[in-house]
């Protein structure tokens, strides 16, 4: 007799707790009826990466929004991995009326689509619109750096000879390089030209971006030179490296070096660390710290972070140098709690590396 009360009464328990759940569940409505609760909608910031690209189009988001009218949760559906980080954080601000229905407030989902429009189809209509800041260095009229390699050598110059193209329709110049002449001191004649570097395959500099600069990139105490040949809208770069070589008092390229990437130097603990964007708001990326040895960069630690698309989850590997030889010293799969939630953070991805 007990037992079966018992079972009745989980019974009872049961079916109130599904109906209770059938009722906290949100309501699904379209995206034209959502729009007409929209009270505050605030506009996303086209990222400059994907504006210099001409990098357009729409994202598409699943959205909770709660009994108060404010967005709960944001999923990503679709759309550029440059464009989905600037859409999240401004649908994430918008506020709707609250939803009614018998008149009581409840939580509903819907999908919302955030487009992204450059104008371009307005332009290439008209091919005579020439945009006002170009996107790309004219090197038409070639260029020419000065500098100083080490407090003891006379400041060197070096003079860009370009290799002419015509601007493309939206106006942005080609212009690449041809040859780089070098020149020590007063001299009018020049010592050498930086050679060996792929400049056939060289895209036109970003304006305004330090693309031709002096680096102590081997911690030697001279600066070595660096030349950016290569860029994208996910921030990936590549280059050539000519390290300073004061027994020959002459660039040489280097090979190892000029395979690194985007860099950035750190003179405290005389490494390097390297990062490579693959997409998703940057949580897909390849990460290495290197240390030089014998004048060429030697990896130390690495991380690389994936997406399995038929998982559904973040695969994280991270590799540390035990001995002459790298070992995995952590692998972890992970499902995102919440958008571009992965178990390795890009913006600090060698934090707790020592630990592990």
């Amino acid at each position: 007799m007990k037992s079966t009360f018992m079972l009745c009464w989980l019974l009872v328990v049961g079916l109130l707790s599904l109906a209770q759940e059938a009722v906290d569940s949100p309501i699904e409505v379209s995206q034209a009826n959502a729009s007409q609760n929209l009270t505050n909608k605030v506009s996303p910031t086209y990222p400059a990466l994907a504006m210099a690209a001409r990098i357009q189009g729409s994202v598409r988001l699943a959205v909770v929004i709660s009994k108060t009218g404010s967005v709960d949760s944001v999923t990503v559906v679709s759309g550029h991995p440059m464009l989905v980080p600037s859409a999240v954080e401004a649908v994430k601000k918008w506020q709707y009326k609250p939803f009614l229905v018998d008149g009581q407030p409840v939580a509903v989902k819907t999908e919302i689509e955030v487009p992204f429009s450059l104008g371009i189809s307005a332009i290439i209509r008209s091919p005579s619109h020439q945009p006002h800041e170009p996107i790309t260095e004219d090197l038409s009229h070639g260029a020419t750096f000065t500098f100083n390699i080490t407090p003891d050598l006379p400041e060197f110059t070096f003079k860009v000879i370009p290799e002419p193209y015509a601007r493309d329709e939206f106006g942005n110049p080609h212009t690449t390089v041809r040859e780089v002449q070098v020149f020590r001191g007063d001299s009018k004649e020049p010592m050498q030209s930086l050679e060996d570097c792929a400049l056939s395959d060289m895209e036109a500099p970003p304006r305004g971006y330090d693309w031709f600069r002096a680096v102590d990139i081997n911690f030697d105490g001279y600066k070595d030179i660096y030349m950016l040949t290569g860029w994208g809208a996910t921030g990936n770069q590549s280059g050539c490296v000519w390290l300073y070589d004061p027994e020959g008092s002459r660039f040489e390229f280097s090979k190892d070096f000029s395979e690194l990437g985007r860099f950035t130097l750190d003179p405290a603990t005389k490494s390097i660390v390297t990062h490579d964007n693959g997409g998703m708001a940057g949580t897909i990326f390849r990460a290495a710290k290197y240390v030089i040895e014998d004048n060429r960069p030697v990896a130390v630690a690495t991380v690389a972070q994936d997406w399995d698309f038929d998982k559904k989850e973040y695969h994280c590997v991270v590799q540390q140098r035990q001995g002459r030889a790298m070992e995995t010293v952590w692998d972890e799969w992970a499902k995102p709690k919440n958008d571009f939630d992965a178990p390795c953070d890009a913006s600090n991805p060698f934090r707790g590396c020592g630990d592990r």
